[in-house]
């Protein structure tokens, strides 16, 4: 299950290219059965929202696999006992799905810390109010922020966070003695996706799209 809207883990943790393969090689030595499938269940019609690149790169593996996919779709209760999961679609219909085994990417939820004190609002998607490039506070000089609570058009990745944390040093440095903001954050991230049990790509994306693909 992949929840709506950005989260922590965006492609990084993705593991149903991997399973996929798997599942196919021990449907080939009869340890899993010859008519088990393999469903996404995508709160999103996107897989990376932000590197239209890495996105089709990720729907054309899928197609090829033969995984089914269900965009626009949450998941609002799981069965344990029963092993059934109830599947709301865009507009709300609800549905029952059979399942044997479920892998779950949790929803990002904003710490109260930054919705109650204003730093972060529903015009920022709850998230910290920063400026894109310098990751200065929008409203308040004195508050600079990066990783996974910013509210950047990038992915939120590992490697995302390691860049941001450069622009912030240097400009809160910078801010402290009364100088102007000279370090500017240019979107970068960077993520591994995982394709088979040994085996990986790279993705690579800016504010200004795609860099690399290997």
């Amino acid at each position: 299950m992949i929840p709506k809207g950005q989260f922590r883990g965006e492609v990084s943790l993705y593991n149903f290219l991997q399973a996929k393969r798997s599942f196919d090689w021990y449907k080939s030595l009869g340890k899993v059965s010859p008519i088990s499938s393999l469903t996404i269940v995508n709160g999103n019609d996107w897989f990376c929202k932000h590197d239209h690149l890495t996105d089709a790169f990720f729907k054309k593996q899928i197609e090829e696999l033969g995984i089914d996919v269900l965009y626009n779709t949450t998941v609002s209760k799981v069965d344990k006992s029963n092993q059934t999961m109830t599947l709301v679609s865009q507009n709300g219909d609800e549905a029952i799905k059979d399942f044997n085994a479920g892998y779950f990417l949790p929803t990002t939820k904003s710490d109260t810390l930054l919705t109650e004190s204003g730093l972060a609002t529903p015009e920022s998607n709850n998230f910290l109010d920063v400026d894109a490039q310098t990751l200065r506070h929008k409203k308040y000089p004195n508050v600079f922020g990066l990783g996974d609570c910013a509210n950047l058009p990038t992915t939120k990745t590992l490697w995302g966070g390691y860049h941001q944390l450069h622009v912030v040093a240097n400009n809160v440095y910078r801010n402290c003695k009364g100088l102007p903001l000279n370090a500017k954050y240019n979107g970068y991230a960077s993520a591994p996706i995982i394709t088979d049990r040994n085996k990986l790509t790279w993705m690579e994306h800016t504010y200004d799209g795609p860099t690399s693909l290997n």
